[in-house]
């Protein structure tokens, strides 16, 4: 399991409707107004995403104190997220 550190920004990421809806259906609509400003490097997609990203991931495991816990396997195929095309 993959410990990554999360970063904060000043920027607000923006984000599609379809990843709006999935953290509105976890209930985790609250939660997304800080985690907005934040940024990691994902080992999946390599590039800088938010958290949210994450908690919509079959690889995501938990957040805890500033990291986001990832079971991504090591040299993985890049995977499209799911409800993505």
């Amino acid at each position: 399991m993959r410990q990554i550190q999360v970063e904060k920004t000043d920027s607000v990421a923006k984000m599609d409707r379809q990843l709006r809806s999935q953290i509105k259906d976890l209930g985790m609509s609250r939660r997304a107004s800080f985690m907005k400003k934040e940024r990691l490097q994902c080992p999946m997609l390599s590039e800088e995403i938010t958290p949210l990203t994450c908690l919509v991931c079959p690889h995501f495991r938990r957040r805890v104190m500033g990291f986001v816990h990832c079971n991504y396997p090591s040299g993985g195929a890049k995977l499209p997220l799911p409800g993505t095309t």
